[in-house]
């Protein structure tokens, strides 16, 4: 068993649903599996489940062993504290996360087709670069196309809808949307998500308070990005973290501050 494997099952959900429970007996629905992340951190991100009675939005980390957690020193990095759940081909080892509370675990073992996995095995096998380009010349030029038409209506669909979602958010503000956007984007695949979380707890109007003021704009950024956590650096950054310090006494920041472990 590969983790690659995993990934793709959980990505596409392609296990039994029925009655999913953790190993622990919590009942679990899954809304949004995430979004695989290829980079440093948990292998999804902004996953939406329900375990027992909680509603919850973070993490998923794909193991073939549960033990792997170990292994792999995640219980030593503060980027998977927000692990929401577990998910493995077997459960050898109950893992605990670094504040000593107990990590839902979902085990996939008994979940899946053995067809599923005699055909993953053969693509991986395969010879060819695109296991499935063997295949691609016996579909008709106009399915082909039809597909192309359909995942590029899909996409500007589901991007419209992200800009109206902010937009609704953002109290029908168009600049105050195109600034959290922008951000967004500033962060490419990687740190897109932080980079939109911190425009949301720096939104512009704060900002253009202190437009004339490089020092606290930059002080803004980078302390509710958890940048400015040390007690130690040269002049510029013992700068910063002490304008930093009264502007989020001043506007109350302290409650919405990121975490540097968030960024990658």
């Amino acid at each position: 068993m590969q983790e690659s494997f995993l990934h793709y099952v959980w990505q596409m959900q392609y296990f039994d649903k029925r009655d999913l429970l953790t190993t622990q007996g919590d009942k679990v629905d899954i809304f949004q599996p995430g979004f695989l992340n290829t980079n440093a951190g948990p292998d999804f991100s902004n996953a939406r489940l329900k375990i027992g009675e909680i509603d919850w939005v973070g993490n998923v980390e794909v193991h073939t062993l549960s033990s792997g957690w170990m292994d792999h020193h995640h219980d030593q990095d503060a980027a998977y504290d927000n692990v929401i759940l577990h998910v493995v081909w077997k459960l050898d080892k109950e893992i605990v996360r670094r504040d000593m509370t107990l990590l839902p675990t979902l085990e996939l073992r008994t979940r899946v087709e053995e067809s599923l996995i005699r055909s993953y095995r053969q693509l991986i096998g395969s010879s060819f670069s695109v296991p499935c380009q063997r295949s691609l010349r016996d579909v008709e030029e106009v399915v082909k196309v039809s597909m192309l038409e359909k995942t590029v209506l899909q996409r500007l669909e589901r991007k419209s809808k992200e800009v109206h979602s902010v937009l609704e958010y953002c109290g029908n503000d168009w600049e105050e949307a195109f600034y959290q956007l922008l951000a967004r984007n500033f962060g490419f695949k990687v740190n897109a998500d932080p980079f939109f979380q911190l425009a949301k707890t720096v939104p512009l109007r704060l900002l253009r308070k202190h437009a004339d003021q490089l020092t606290q704009v930059e002080a803004l950024l980078f302390g509710q990005a958890g940048f400015l956590e040390t007690t130690k650096g040269d002049g510029y950054y013992m700068k910063l973290r002490q304008e930093y310090r009264l502007l989020a006494h001043k506007f109350g920041l302290d409650e919405t501050k990121m975490s540097r472990s968030q960024w990658r």
